[in-house]
């Protein structure tokens, strides 16, 4: 995002981890780079080590420390995504756009190497910092407009509408329970839990710290760790609040969404948890 954050932001239209449907399948592009030119598909790998593109079995091998570790081939995936996207883009949107795509490898110390004679596939495969470079290169290439900017926002608005974000158990992963997390409001100050409700604000103990929204942090992690909803009692249980009344001001001051009334009302976590208290 660093250096994609260097492009001309009127051109160039960025979504990250975009998840979309084709059929009875999902897929999901690390970053897409739309404009009225064309559509940039980007997979992006964070390795270290060296890294071996072997085009003869179609596998990414990492050595490091003395160890071989195999990985699904980046090259494949990113041609997979360029076909269903052209696939989705059509049937959906109603477009036809030339699609391109970038296998970027994000850390500066990663070495990449392929077979000989394969150096072509150092056309695709870029470390970070040559993206806005290998990006603006596409111009080139990409002369005409395939998209005015009205065609441009109208598929913007469908790809952002049509995302499907992935549901992922953290705890589970991690053979976890809800029981095995430590709950209470977080001081941001000492990191302590438990942090106390006195005259509207968050109080900590410890060290005297004081913050109205330290409840927010804590509501994120529910959302995150817990599941997507919760409820006024939900909300006090995890926060170690006492009173339904604040448990309501709060939630009602977040303007989450949420159905039912009085005590059977559950409010939904934003599609975009980081949002929460902007």
């Amino acid at each position: 995002m660093y250096y994609l954050r260097q492009l001309p932001e009127k051109e160039h239209f960025i979504f990250h981890n975009l998840r979309l449907q084709e059929r009875d399948y999902y897929f999901q592009i690390d970053f897409l780079v739309l404009t009225t030119r064309l559509a940039l598909i980007l997979e992006t790998k964070n390795i270290m080590g060296k890294l071996f593109f072997d085009s003869g079995f179609g596998q990414l091998i990492r050595m490091k420390d003395g160890e071989e570790n195999g990985f699904q081939d980046p090259l494949t995936q990113a041609r997979r995504q360029q076909d269903m996207l052209s696939k989705w883009l059509l049937k959906d949107g109603g477009v036809r756009v030339p699609i391109e795509y970038f296998v970027v490898v994000s850390n500066p110390s990663s070495i990449i190497r392929t077979d000989p004679g394969k150096a072509h596939l150092f056309k695709r495969v870029i470390h970070g910092d040559k993206l806005p470079e290998r990006i603006n290169g596409l111009g080139s290439k990409f002369k005409l407009d395939v998209l005015d900017q009205r065609e441009v926002k109208r598929v913007c608005k469908l790809l952002l509408k049509s995302h499907r974000p992935a549901e992922y158990d953290a705890l589970g992963r991690f053979g976890l329970s809800p029981s095995d997390i430590s709950i209470g409001v977080q001081c941001g100050a000492c990191g302590k839990l438990r942090m106390e409700r006195v005259y509207g604000k968050w109080y900590c103990a410890d060290c005297g710290n004081n913050d109205a929204n330290a409840h927010m942090s804590a509501l994120k992690d529910y959302f995150y760790l817990i599941k997507p909803t919760i409820t006024n009692q939900e909300f006090r249980d995890f926060m170690l609040l006492e009173s339904p009344d604040v448990a309501h001001r709060l939630l009602n001051k977040l303007n989450l969404s949420f159905t039912g009334v009085y005590r059977h009302r559950i409010y939904y976590a934003p599609t975009e948890i980081e949002s929460i208290g902007r």
